[in-house]
């Protein structure tokens, strides 16, 4: 099940075509809508947007409400490693 994107209001991101090759792209901030957006999706201070390229090949920004599981965020592997140690030694 996926979720639903969540826009960045008040922003609009241009990519030039003729842009040079360090030019990511532009943005235009329209101050009232994107500190409304900003104040509404807030967390400890911060609010972390995703820049993609959609479908149609405009670019846009989207929240990112990615936040970490319990276990800090760390990745677990569920995969137990056996001990053959004895087996591999080249001696």
């Amino acid at each position: 099940m996926s979720k639903e994107k969540v826009f960045a209001n008040g922003m609009i991101v241009k990519v030039r075509e003729d842009a040079p090759e360090w030019a990511i792209c532009k943005l235009s901030i329209k101050v009232e809508d994107f500190v409304e957006f900003l104040k509404e999706n807030e967390d400890k201070g911060w609010v972390n947007l995703d820049v993609n390229v959609g479908r149609t090949g405009n670019a846009y920004a989207s929240l990112d409400d990615w936040k970490p599981s319990n276990d800090g965020g760390k990745k677990t592997s569920q995969k137990k490693v056996e001990d053959d140690s004895e087996d591999d030694v080249p001696f």
